[in-house]
């Protein structure tokens, strides 16, 4: 008996030892994003879709087991997911028979793509179901790692600025991580920061201080993406919590002057490093001493290497190889990035202070388009892919495969049906999360702010398709009862 219980608490063990690693991969990949072309169309893939079917086949062991569904705290719980997923559906027939073609990319990217969302709205009420400890674990490292990356990828932007390592490093005008685009890294970051603001209220993770840092550093760079919608939906995820809780002015006061005066130091201190470099010649010496380890390892690895000739059978001495870092360093000379830095400095002044430059202005005309489109069809929508499909027949440039406005594209494409649907779904889990925030851990009240920077963000571009949000949904809805704490 003692040793059939001992196997007992040692399978116990490794399986929370697995369902933690896989959280913790699962807090890494959402960070992580390329895009990889299927069929002709280029579709957005995370690290955390190779983990995925993993976690979905343990969870799917477990309940077989267990004979036991997570329990989502919100009206009609898992009856949500199978209506909305019927509609989804509906719409794609909808959008085949309008075009009398299959689109391709609406099958990978819109239903395919619905159903891994599901799957990872799924993965995340069973893993909150499972112990609070992998909970915390998972957004502990969900935080640290957007903290991590964040640093990271200001370091390169700083290094850009100031005309370093550029032969060796990628420099964008717009902060954008491994997210492969500035605005779902804004709103990535506005979205990790929010939900780290009730924890430092309980000053659970880290020590106040390391938070504050932590908090300072995501709000900058949610700043330097320059992303408009990440701007919005930061600022009213920001009064919803100063409304719901007016102790959260303390941490974000904080965080907001932090974030200023790392933004002080970084801007001004450009100028200074800039002025440093140039007259060490640090460029200079980063090439030339490069150039010279490369061309040493090239004349060692070649010398007197007999090759044959292909015509004559003859051998000859081997031509100098080039290696990889050759090709990559060529007849570099240090460039003139001047140009390049005023074009940041303006870019960055004209999102601040003009509403007038191309990217507001090309989704005023995809607006105004869409809204033609959906007068045609306005209760059941021209059906998934029909605003691509409709410029096209109309020979008018689309700007985009969709239409970046989350509501006008419900709207458009699924009709009013879908856009009262989802409209109520999300309703319903932000009332119902506000209800228990009141009483419960803190990523409930965290998730109804995401929810809430995901309004501001769904004005200037389409965030339904974002995983972390079903993911983190999934976590919140299904945190026990029975794991109350106290007030915060």
């Amino acid at each position: 008996m003692k040793i059939e219980a001992h196997k007992l608490i040692t399978i116990r063990k490794l399986k929370v030892f697995l369902i933690a690693g896989l959280a913790i991969l699962f807090s890494l990949g959402f960070h992580f994003l390329v895009t990889v072309t299927l069929a002709d169309h280029d579709v957005r893939i995370g690290l955390t879709d190779l983990f995925l079917p993993m976690l979905l086949l343990v969870a799917i062991v477990d309940l077989a087991k267990k004979n036991e569904f997570p329990n989502i705290n919100i009206k009609y719980g898992w009856y949500w997911t199978i209506v909305l997923t019927t509609w989804v559906l509906i719409s794609f027939v909808i959008g085949v028979i309008n075009s009398s073609i299959l689109q391709d990319w609406v099958l990978i990217n819109k239903v395919t793509g619905w159903f891994v969302l599901m799957c990872y709205f799924f993965c995340g009420a069973w893993i909150s179901g499972q112990n609070e400890i992998v909970r915390r674990l998972f957004l502990k490292y969900l935080i640290l790692v957007a903290f991590l990356i964040g640093f990271y990828s200001l370091s390169i932007d700083y290094l850009g600025e100031i005309e370093l390592f550029l032969p060796f490093i990628e420099y964008k005008l717009r902060l954008q991580g491994f997210s492969a685009n500035p605005n779902a890294f804004g709103i990535l970051m506005a979205s990790v920061f929010i939900l780290h603001i009730p924890y430092i209220l309980k000053n659970e993770f880290i020590t106040p201080k390391v938070n504050f840092f932590i908090s300072g550093v995501l709000l900058l760079c949610v700043y330097q993406t320059l992303s408009r919608s990440a701007w919005l939906g930061l600022i009213i995820a920001i009064i919803g919590l100063l409304f719901y809780r007016r102790e959260c002015w303390k941490p974000i006061g904080i965080s907001v002057c932090m974030c200023l005066m790392m933004n002080f130091i970084y801007v001004t201190s450009i100028p200074y490093s800039y002025q440093i470099a140039i007259d060490n010649k640090v460029q200079d010496r980063i090439i030339s001493v490069t150039k010279s380890w490369s061309e040493k390892s090239n004349s060692a690895a070649d010398v007197g290497v007999p090759v044959a000739d292909s015509n004559t059978g003859n051998k000859s001495e081997s031509k100098s190889k080039t290696t990889y870092l050759t090709n990559l360093i060529g007849d570099i000379k240090v460039k003139d990035t001047s140009k390049t830095n005023k074009k940041a400095q303006a870019l960055k002044n004209s999102r601040l202070t003009s509403f007038n430059d191309s990217g507001i202005n090309y989704r005023i005309d995809m607006f105004k388009r869409s809204f033609g489109y959906w007068v045609d069809s306005p209760i059941i929508g021209i059906g998934l892919g029909g605003y691509l499909w409709k410029s096209k027949l109309e020979n008018k440039n689309p700007h985009s495969y969709i239409i970046h406005n989350s509501g006008i594209w419900l709207l458009t494409e699924m009709g009013l049906i879908g856009f009262l649907l989802f409209l109520v779904f999300f309703s319903n889990c932000f009332f119902q999360l506000v209800k228990k925030g009141q009483e419960t851990e803190p990523l409930t009240i965290g998730m109804a702010g995401i929810l809430l920077v995901m309004l501001g963000a769904s004005i200037g571009t389409e965030i339904l398709y974002q995983r972390y949000l079903w993911f983190l949904l999934g976590m919140a809805l299904t945190v026990r009862p029975t794991e109350q704490g106290e007030r915060l």
